[in-house]
């Protein structure tokens, strides 16, 4: 094929699966500049003597007949010593150059110059032989520059080979690699991989060997690290691989060493430019979770919850797609589920009778002001049950629940006047020490009611509230239920 066959070629681009991978294309740093060879001739040949020899050279071939076999006086085109086109008329010479530095500076950008730039003679042709790709024949003419396929990942170039059939084998020879490594033998890589042919300096075309080693390695991507208590510049860039000057670099806003717990940086982070995608097909058993199903009666009073029936976890067999990249699972896509066991419901009763004031809300409130001057647990050698709330003489104390009051009267076991109320749930408070007794036993009290005054009475070191609460019979830390 001729080299002029070979720039008829159109422009591939090509869709080859999925991968990620680094650029690798080398810098290029030259200028398009266009030099004025080309019009000094033209120009000449458009002077007085120009014309003249125009003049002579079409009698010569109206003389010898040439006129009618095609040829004229046109145009040759050189790069150097080689002749590398053939045209008509001058402005197909000065729109072809306009075209070359526009791919140029489009490939390589504005600083790209041509070693030889390419000229015009002006001279016998024939004009069945003219150019018809004169642009692309002034840069295939050009050695620096060629015609390359890059390897581009997610848009980015990534390796640069000279033929579509190079880059296949690359890559077809890494997923076969890959999924040997994976035992998968419908391993992908992951990632959008496109073949692009693009004009490329000859030097930055790497044979496949190069380019397979670049593809398999590891690249450098960004990403965040949260800093910790106790951490230093050093410390982080450590951690990461990195120097404290590349650290820096992609944290210009850092304030000398200085880190702050709980500030971003910017990290650099390794990652596979060629991250595999495997997919396998698993079975797992997995619960169905219960539900809670309400219902309403006017048997309990308002905001009384019982639960009439226990609710139960059901199974079901899941058959699932699961997908992973780079061996970590990223995606797990539900195929088909069949259930083995169905689940019960939880069935919890609300009341919605309103509720007398004497009756108890399973809530407990302080029963006196002051301050905790002693808690629930071990004390003195043995097991303070309950809670010690100092207040001055004759403060009052209220019920920390509705319910029927049971003792009322003095005790003789170091308590004091004492009263305890049984809020008929299986909770029952003591208020202990008491200078004065206001309710008597039978009577019904509500939550807040006042049933007694603050006193020193029974085994008691000044003015003082002994407070317990009792859930069937056992003391329980009134710190858990009632704010101090």
């Amino acid at each position: 094929m001729t080299r002029l066959e070979k720039r008829e070629q159109k422009k591939l681009v090509k869709h080859c699966g999925a991968y990620q991978i680094r650029c690798n294309t080398a810098d290029l740093s030259h200028k398009v500049k266009r030099k004025t060879d080309a019009k000094r001739v033209v120009g000449w040949m458009n002077s007085i003597p120009g014309y003249f020899l125009l003049f002579i050279m079409t009698l010569s071939i109206a003389a010898s007949g040439m006129y009618g076999a095609g040829f004229r006086v046109g145009y040759k085109v050189y790069a150097g010593n080689e002749q590398i086109g053939t045209i008509t008329q001058e402005e197909t010479f000065n729109k072809a150059l306009d075209e070359v530095h526009s791919t140029l500076e489009e490939n390589f950008g504005e600083d790209f110059t041509l070693q030889e730039e390419p000229y015009v003679k002006r001279g016998l042709v024939n004009v069945k032989e003219e150019t018809k790709n004169l642009s692309e024949e002034m840069i295939s003419s050009a050695g620096e520059i060629s015609e390359g396929i890059l390897i581009k990942v997610n848009g980015v170039t990534a390796a640069i080979v000279a033929d579509e059939q190079t880059a296949r084998q690359v890559l077809d020879s890494l997923l076969a690699q890959k999924r040997q490594e994976y035992a998968n033998d419908t391993a992908e890589f992951a990632g959008d991989i496109t073949l692009e042919q693009q004009y490329v300096q000859t030097t930055s075309i790497q044979d496949g060997s190069a380019a397979e080693q670049i593809l398999n390695g590891e690249s450098e991507t960004a990403g965040t690290y949260l800093i910790k208590s106790g951490d230093t510049l050093s410390v982080i860039a450590e951690k990461h691989g990195m120097t404290i000057d590349h650290l820096r670099s992609m944290n210009p806003d850092l304030d000398g060493d200085v880190v702050i717990a709980g500030q971003e940086l910017i990290i650099s982070q390794p990652q596979n430019w060629l991250s595999v995608r495997t997919e396998e097909t698993i079975t797992y058993e997995e619960e169905i979770p219960f539900e809670t199903k309400e219902e309403f009666t006017d048997e309990l009073y308002l905001e009384q919850v019982e639960v009439s029936q226990e609710g139960e976890n059901g199974t079901k067999t899941v058959e699932a797609l699961l997908i992973k990249v780079d061996g970590q699972e990223v995606e797990t896509q539900v195929l088909k589920e069949e259930v083995t066991k169905e689940p019960v419901a939880k069935i919890e009763r609300h009341g919605t009778k309103e509720r007398p004031r004497d009756v108890a809300t399973g809530k407990f409130i302080r029963p006196t002001g002051g301050y905790l001057s002693s808690g629930f647990g071990a004390r003195w050698g043995t097991v303070h049950q309950g809670m010690d709330l100092a207040n001055t003489l004759g403060s009052p104390i209220v019920a920390s629940d509705g319910g029927k009051v049971t003792y009322s009267t003095f005790n003789t076991g170091g308590y004091g006047y004492l009263v305890i109320i049984d809020h008929e749930n299986g909770y029952q408070t003591y208020y202990a020490h008491c200078s004065k007794l206001l309710v008597n036993v039978g009577d019904r009290v509500a939550q807040g009611d006042q049933i007694a005054l603050i006193g020193s009475t029974g085994n008691s070191t000044g003015p003082h509230c002994h407070f317990e609460i009792r859930l069937n019979g056992v003391p329980q830390n009134p710190a858990g239920y009632v704010t101090l």
